[in-house]
């Protein structure tokens, strides 16, 4: 709830902190996303919440979701390191 308040409009988008995206949104998206994951009836049917649901709406359906969000398959010792990329 503290964060749905926090949230502010800014033209095309909400972010958490004085209207425009920080490390704070960045940092904090993927855990709400988790939240949504865990229990999606509830977040979905949370009336309380919409400017939040609209903000993580934001990240899951953006470009970079895909980049940031990789799956892999567990590390190894025997195996080579994994980078990731900007490009």
């Amino acid at each position: 709830m503290e964060w749905n308040e926090r949230i502010s409009f800014c033209p095309n988008n909400y972010w958490l902190v004085k209207g425009r995206e920080t490390i704070a949104d960045l940092a904090v998206w993927p855990f709400v996303r988790q939240y949504r994951i865990a229990d999606p009836i509830s977040f979905d049917e949370d009336t309380e919440i919409s400017k939040l649901k609209k903000w993580l709406e934001y990240y899951v359906t953006n470009m970079r979701f895909e980049r940031v969000m990789l799956k892999l398959k567990p590390w190894c010792p025997k195996d080579k390191p994994t980078f990731s990329s900007s490009n």
